[in-house]
């Protein structure tokens, strides 16, 4: 079995990212003049079955603790996020 501290830090990236992006996000706090267009949607690692991105070749056993740990860090931030693979 593949081991969870890749995706742990594929989760950590994701809830870092809508922390900073998201809505009410750090970004936005600090730049009130902007427009205001916060990540409300997130996909999950784009073509994860093409090389080079799964070298050498898909790894479902890998690829499913991360859709979890990206899942449930987008959540934990912001309930309302669509998260799609």
């Amino acid at each position: 079995m593949a081991s969870s501290s890749g995706a742990n830090d594929y989760g950590a990236f994701v809830g870092a990212y809508l922390r900073r992006y998201g809505r009410g996000g750090t970004f936005w706090a600090a730049r009130p003049a902007l427009p205001y267009h916060p990540v409300e949607r997130v996909e999950l690692w784009n073509e994860p079955n093409w090389y080079p991105f799964s070298c050498p070749g898909p790894d479902p056993e890998r690829y499913a603790p991360m859709v979890v740990a990206g899942a449930d860090a987008a959540h934990a931030v912001d309930p309302k996020a669509v998260v799609s693979v």
